[in-house]
């Protein structure tokens, strides 16, 4: 996808890209790193691995880590469910010790990976019930995609994250997962003047900037990962019959991030073109 980032969207960092191939229960990560990223300038690449099950509740983390292990990966992407550590809103949201938060789950993976020298980046999405815009109608795509109903939120959670998890190694953050497809964030078009024009990336826009901040509030030290864009895309989006539910092709979303108003901050842009 050749896409000028840089004439896009503006950020206070140089520019760099994570590349995630996810494929069944794998992926393999490729991130060119930023110069901020001092601790290992001297090679230009990370490969990695995400297993899915990592985020599942009952799964024991450590097997599985293992296997990465015994792959040479230097990073491991792990998805970290907002909708399943928070499913009663909190009282202190930016506070991981809210009594609300369960991240037992999260700590087993953390700890697990700091037991074998690993390194984590955690993609922290999915929205909670509570957390819900409720004017979002209801659709067969899991609850979890529908926005949330205040940005703030969602930014609230990335600090609390970054708080836990930052003093115990983990500093590569990627905000949302494939904010294009309506798998993850919903809804991705609304009718105006009689046609169908892009919604989710206004919406992503909102939620990556509170996200932004709230993982740099928490880690001095974080590196956010933005866009993490599915490759897929409906080119005819008047012509599609799912609205407000069709997907934006990765590259139209792209560019709306760079619309007016929006160019969202982010450290890294993120996609994964399997």
């Amino acid at each position: 996808m050749a896409v000028n980032l840089r004439a896009m969207l503006r950020r206070p960092r140089p520019l760099a890209v994570v590349a995630v191939t996810v494929v069944a229960a794998g992926a393999v990560v490729v991130g060119l790193r930023t110069t901020d990223d001092r601790a290992d300038a001297a090679r230009s690449l990370l490969i990695g691995l995400q297993d899915d099950r990592l985020a599942h509740p009952h799964v024991d983390p450590g097997p599985r880590l293992d296997r990465i292990r015994g792959l040479n990966a230097e990073v491991v992407r792990v998805d970290l469910r907002w909708d399943l550590v928070a499913t009663r809103r909190p009282e202190q949201p930016r506070n991981p010790g809210d009594a609300a938060y369960d991240w037992s789950h999260y700590d087993r993976v953390v700890d697990a990976a700091r037991t074998r020298r690993m390194r984590l980046m955690l993609a922290v999405w999915g929205t909670p019930g509570w957390a819900a815009d409720p004017s979002v109608p209801p659709s067969a795509f899991p609850a979890f995609s529908t926005r949330p109903r205040r940005p703030a939120d969602a930014g609230d959670f990335a600090a609390a994250v970054a708080r836990r998890y930052g003093p115990r190694g983990v500093h590569m953050y990627e905000a949302w997962n494939e904010p294009n497809i309506p798998l993850f964030l919903r809804p991705q078009y609304r009718r105006a003047g009689g046609r169908w024009v892009p919604e989710s990336p206004r919406t992503y826009s909102r939620i990556l900037t509170a996200m932004y901040r709230g993982f740099h509030s928490g880690n001095r030290r974080a590196i956010v990962g933005g866009g993490v864009t599915a490759p897929a895309g409906d080119r005819d989006a008047q012509g599609c019959t799912l609205q407000p539910d069709c997907r934006i092709p990765p590259r139209a979303f792209v560019r709306a991030l760079g619309g007016r108003g929006l160019r969202p901050p982010m450290d890294v842009y993120s996609h994964h073109p399997y």
